[in-house]
Formats: structure tokens, sequence, C-alpha cells
């Protein structure tokens, strides 16, 4: 496990950084351990615990703009199921109000939903919809997950078991 999770000073998840980055950070000084693998990182001048967590000393303001929209992130915080159906694994990302019909930007988070594309009987849910809309179909209306920068952080690296008292929020 070479990934560190970032907390901000007020204990908000941040991001995920690498090892090597978090050494660097506690020997500087800018941030404080909070959770340790155990073992311990040594160079000839001096000892560092391992840290799975790391806060900030200081506070950083973080723009409060939703997170991106990518594939990965939805098909994560789907877990990998589709949203129509509920029952076959998720291999891609559909509009809820198609592109072609779509007024504003249609890569947002409240429009987006992860969806099948195949199955072992034909096509699935995201090629049965095409660019309708559910009402059309006669199907349920689905509402779209809008995570926070926790879910996402929580859906997209399963880390190490310390990380999860501070990604529930």
């Amino acid at each position: 496990m070479d990934d560190v999770l970032v907390l901000n000073a007020s204990h908000e998840p941040l991001c995920v950084i690498d090892l090597g980055r978090a050494v660097t950070l506690v020997l500087s000084g800018r941030v404080v351990t909070l959770e340790t693998t155990g073992r311990v990182l040594h160079s000839p001048s001096t000892s560092v615990a391992e840290p799975t967590v790391i806060r900030l000393v200081r506070f950083a303001v973080v723009p409060r703009h939703q997170a991106p929209v990518t594939k990965r992130a939805v098909l994560a915080v789907y877990g990998y199921l589709c949203a129509y159906c509920g029952r076959a694994r998720a291999d891609s990302v559909d509009h809820v109000i198609p592109v072609s019909r779509s007024v504003g930007p249609p890569n947002v988070w409240s429009n987006v939903v992860a969806a099948c594309q195949s199955t072992r009987r034909g096509r699935g849910c995201n090629g049965a919809k095409g660019d309708r809309l559910l009402s059309e179909l006669g199907w349920p209306p689905v509402t779209p997950i809008v995570p926070t920068r926790a879910q996402i952080l929580a859906a997209l690296h399963r880390g190490h078991p310390t990380w999860a008292p501070y990604l529930a929020a």
C-alpha cells in the first residue's frame, strides 16, 4: 500500500497521494501524521513512521465546484452496477437526458449514470435507451447520484482500513 489519504486542517478529505510525497510533506512539517501502518521508514539521518492518513497543518481553501465527471469515477460511485436494471455489470456511462436533447452542459453528475452496454441476452440498457428519455420507454425514473468529494475518494480508492472513519462523511 503506497497511497496516503490527505485531509484538510478541518479533517475534510482532499486527495490521495503517493507515499514518497507524503513523507516529504511530513519531514517538511506541512502535515501531521494521523494514522500509520506500524512500519518505520529509515534514512541515514532520520526515521519516519509510514503514514496512511495525514492532515494539513494549515487550512487549504478548496473551490466548492463538483468533482470532474469521468467514466472511472461514475462507474466506481455506482459500484459497477447498472442504474437502470440494477443487475448487470455496468461498463458504460449514460446521460439520463440525452446529449442531443440537453439544454445545459450534459456532463454533470446530475445527468450521468452507470449503465450496462451489453448483456448475454443482447444489447444492454444503454443500447436499448439510446437517445430517448426514460418516460418515452416506460422505464421508471432514475435519480443520478451526485457524490461528495469523500464519496468519490472512497469509491475510487479502496485504501488502507484506517481511511474508513475519514471517508465516512
